[in-house]
């Protein structure tokens, strides 16, 4: 009778840990795709946009000065 409550206390040890296992991988590639998703030029996002602007900045002289 304690082999058989052994065995059953070894099976609900294997699914917890089964399940907390998975949780933890699905946990940690949705974690890895959310950090190879941030932008890793952004330095060249922001030269970018500073010369938009500084465009539109000569673009909205040019109308003001005619």
């Amino acid at each position: 009778m304690g082999s058989a409550n052994n065995q059953g206390i070894c099976w609900w040890f294997l699914a917890k840990f089964t399940r907390y296992s998975l949780t933890l991988l699905l946990s940690a590639v949705m974690f890895a795709d959310a950090v190879a998703a941030t932008p890793k030029n952004q330095g060249l996002q922001i030269a970018q946009q500073t010369t938009q602007q500084d465009t539109t900045r000569a673009a909205a002289k040019r109308l003001f000065q005619e």
